[in-house]
């Protein structure tokens, strides 16, 4: 099972048992989460992703999940530069922008022979 898959089900039991503490799974698994994220990170990323963090914790988020899963997959073999990481998120942000959805108003045409039916 893959990490976001762990921290999925530890959230779930947490919510469940109404603790607002970490349990002790869920703080080693994020403890080797940010271990393998500071393997793969250059300084400069690292410090780029904490800004990109306490302005918007949840795309950094993303960010670090991303990172991670190309990890698993191999595209990663060596550290990631701030450039690279700048491309992921633009990546991210592209493919969010192609998600939302776009609502279309078909309204009929007036055609002059609904009033004929009436007689005005």
């Amino acid at each position: 099972m893959a990490n976001s898959e762990y921290e999925q089900l530890a959230r779930a039991a947490a919510s469940q048992g109404g603790s607002t503490e970490p349990s002790e799974r869920e703080r080693e698994m994020e403890e080797v989460r940010q271990q393998n994220l500071d393997r793969f990170l250059s300084k400069e990323a690292r410090s780029r992703l904490q800004v990109i963090k306490m302005v918007k914790a949840s795309q950094a988020r993303q960010v670090e999940d991303a990172i991670l899963q190309m990890v698993r997959m191999g595209q990663i073999r060596s550290q990631v530069s701030e450039k690279q990481l700048l491309d992921i998120l633009e990546g991210l942000r592209e493919s969010k922008a192609k998600e939302e959805v776009k609502i279309i108003y078909n309204r009929k045409g007036f055609d002059e022979s609904d009033d004929e039916e009436y007689d005005l």
